[in-house]
């Protein structure tokens, strides 16, 4: 029987980035305990998405990608662990995950974050404003963050991050258009805010076109 909800939607694998050192990251013999320090170097950092934050410990991988000509759109599946949680919510201390989109025609061949969602308290803090509502960004802020004092926690044994330690977002899955035919660009990224200390990780899995009409945004699998 599997240790946890972390196997693969599609495949027998999946993308993990960290902002600390792991061994290794599978959902049935999953080991991926958070570090603290600057392993990965890349200190005091300015965020280059949002200037008013410092980041530490940056890793991206970027992969360029053509849309088919059927294609109008794409999802990605993913979920974010961090040792942040739940003491850090709502502090600087708050390391992001972003998907960040660049192509000619959908973003006008400029950088744009397209993983964000509500905050779980936007009285309180927030990262940007659009359209009069409140964002924040995939971290342990946004409203997808699993509280582990009740309510449902999506199982993560053995990686590490799990309750006492830290959570999750649960399973997530961001949708975007695209034009069809068009090449672009997807860099996933993840840093420490602020310090280098409890660190994040990320998986990433199950990418798929879309045709027809698509709607921007990101949304709980669970």
């Amino acid at each position: 029987s599997l240790l946890n909800d972390l196997e693969p939607f599609k495949g027998e694998s999946y993308l993990a980035i960290s902002s600390g050192q792991f061994t290794h990251v599978n959902y049935q013999t999953a080991s991926a305990a958070p570090q603290s320090g600057n392993q990965l170097g890349g200190v005091g950092l300015t965020d280059p998405y949002d200037t008013t934050e410092t980041m530490n410990d940056a890793v991206e991988v970027k992969v360029t990608l053509t849309a088919p000509e059927g294609a109008t759109g794409f999802t990605i599946d993913y979920i974010f662990l961090s040792a942040e949680y739940e003491e850090y919510i709502g502090t600087s201390y708050n390391d992001r995950l972003y998907i960040i989109m660049n192509a000619p025609q959908t973003t006008g061949g400029v950088d744009e974050i397209i993983n964000f969602t509500t905050c779980s308290n936007p009285g309180l803090y927030f990262d940007f404003e659009e359209g009069g509502a409140k964002y924040c960004y995939i971290a342990i802020n946004s409203a997808f963050s699993e509280a582990c004092n009740g309510g449902v926690v999506t199982n993560i044994s053995g990686t590490g991050y799990e309750c006492t330690t830290g959570s999750s977002t649960g399973w997530l899955v961001t949708s975007w258009p695209v034009a069809p035919g068009e090449t672009f660009d997807l860099t996933f990224h993840i840093h420490d805010t602020a310090d280098a200390s409890w660190d994040s990780l990320a998986l990433i899995d199950n990418f798929k076109w879309l045709g027809g009409v698509v709607q921007q945004g990101t949304a709980s699998k669970n």
